[in-house]
């Protein structure tokens, strides 16, 4: 389950879930692509990513004076939180934030501290809005310069109609990495471990399915589900000694409103099959007890359920 929080410039989502201790996010990385998916950005640097159990947390930032005003509906939060869940990431954190240099800037060395990746959508265009590459110089200290690569591909493709302003989009903070993935045959801009995307839905969509194929594989991790007639306040002390016991299965309860087939629904998603199971059977057991268990989706892997 996730909660809102509302602030002066912003909102954002914040996953439940338990945070890893924050440490140095920020270290140098390896110039070799082939190496780099191997590992996490980060909070454990140098660390295998198959010698670790927890799939890597995801922040992601959507940046837009637009969006908050809801003078554009986002389409792409949406798009991204199905993708990342189906592919078996976590999600940590959801922003929303507007045009600001200051309060983008701040959110970016929040989320990139205490995630192994951050993207962001929105505010990369040749407008004077358009300022999150000077949020990014400012939140990690880096120069703005005008990128070689960046500039020959944006003079080839505008050719003789090449202006300040469509140069204005290759100046980018110092230390810019350039990544060819996915179907896009523009490159992806990534600044330390956060990924900088367009808010154009049309292009936004094959970035992101770009950066989706650049990120190292996650562990499997695995999801069941149970629905009850019992209301919830029949089972949340159950649910709540059953969680603090095990901290490394997310338990998550929904109710419905009519109760025409059940009153709630039950999810478990783990990266650890055996406790998932040892969870969820244990939660089966309490709701036929009671003669309220509706039915069940036995624990499968989200990759392959999804397939």
């Amino acid at each position: 389950m996730l909660f809102i929080h509302h602030f002066p410039h912003s909102f954002y989502f914040v996953n439940r879930g338990k945070k890893i201790p924050k440490t140095n996010k920020h270290q140098p990385e390896p110039q070799n692509h082939a190496f780099k998916r191997n590992l996490f950005v980060g909070i454990y640097p140098g660390l295998g990513y198959n010698e670790c159990k927890e799939a890597p947390l995801i922040s992601i930032l959507i940046i837009g004076n637009e969006i908050l005003s809801a003078q554009v509906e986002d389409v792409n939060l949406k798009y991204m939180l199905g993708k990342l869940n189906k592919a078996g990431y976590v999600i940590d954190e959801v922003r929303i934030v507007r045009d600001d240099v200051p309060v983008i800037a701040g959110a970016l060395k929040e989320l990139s501290a205490h995630s192994q990746f951050v993207i962001s959508t929105g505010g990369v265009g040749p407008t004077h809005d358009d300022v999150t590459f000077q949020a990014y110089a400012a939140a990690f200290d880096m120069p703005l310069e005008m990128h070689a690569e960046l500039e020959q591909r944006i003079r080839g493709f505008f050719g003789e109609e090449t202006t300040s302003a469509s140069l204005r989009m290759a100046v980018v903070p110092r230390g810019t990495e350039l990544i060819i993935s996915g179907p896009s045959s523009w490159p992806i801009v990534k600044v330390a471990n956060c990924f900088v995307l367009p808010g154009l839905p049309e292009v936004f969509f094959k970035k992101f399915d770009g950066v989706l194929a650049w990120l190292p594989q996650p562990p499997d991790r695995y999801f069941a589900q149970l629905r009850t007639q019992s209301p919830e306040v029949d089972f949340a002390a159950e649910l709540t000694t059953l969680q603090e016991a095990h901290p490394q299965v997310e338990i998550g309860s929904y109710p419905t409103y009519d109760h025409t087939h059940h009153a709630a629904s039950l999810t478990f998603k783990s990266g650890d099959l055996s406790v998932l199971n040892a969870v969820f059977n244990h939660m089966r057991a309490f709701f036929l007890e009671r003669d309220s268990l509706v039915d069940v989706d036995e624990p499968v892997c989200i990759a392959q359920k999804e397939q």
